[in-house]
């Protein structure tokens, strides 16, 4: 009995908050139009970055290369301070069109982000690894598997500079080497990796 008369005493300006919702929504919507400065170009590129990824997930692959097709023309504009976000932008859009199974396209976003962040990080940093991990699984995927067999090895002998990096990332690398050298048709090497 208390919590239902509780209940029905919040039950009045509830219903009166409720109705006023609208009315309160409109005059707030107009406030924005005048009172809001426009999203700044990094912050639409990030958001659109963070959509695509949503429609990824729930597989709209054309609305998510669309948002990041967007995502990268404002990002372009800014080519040294936004470098790292570009980058993170490019791999999702690797993974799209991978996706979909260009991997010509897939190859020239890896190369990219390879390039860029290797000229902003220097030839040695751990997290080229990424870069090198993603352009070998498209060159496995490929076919090309010499240029594979390198882009794992360059990703394995990055990943040991790092003393955190966990050994299952290690195992991954050997996988991917080892398809390669099966795919060269050097199975000794293939079985020792």
């Amino acid at each position: 009995p208390r919590q239902a008369r509780g209940q029905s005493r919040l039950a009045g300006p509830r219903r009166a908050i409720e109705q006023k919702m609208p009315e309160r929504l409109a005059a707030f919507s107009r406030r924005i139009d005048y009172d809001i400065q426009p999203l700044d170009d990094i912050a639409l590129a990030d958001g659109l970055h963070t959509l695509a990824m949503q429609y990824q997930q729930v597989n709209r692959r054309e609305e998510a290369e669309r948002a990041i097709r967007d995502a990268l023309a404002i990002l372009d504009r800014y080519p040294q301070s936004e470098a790292l976000m570009r980058i993170s932008v490019r791999t999702t859009a690797l993974k799209l069109v991978a996706l979909r199974g260009d991997w010509a396209a897939s190859e020239a976003f890896g190369r990219q982000n390879l390039d860029e962040r290797r000229a902003l990080l220097g030839p040695d940093d751990v997290r080229l690894a990424v870069d090198w991990n993603n352009l070998a699984a498209t060159y496995l995927r490929r076919g090309r598997f010499g240029l594979a067999e390198a882009a794992y090895g360059e990703a394995s002998r990055l990943m040991a500079l790092d003393p955190k990096a966990p050994e299952s990332r290690q195992a991954w690398l050997r996988a991917g080497r080892s398809v390669s050298y099966a795919g060269l048709g050097r199975y000794d090497e293939a079985e020792r990796e």
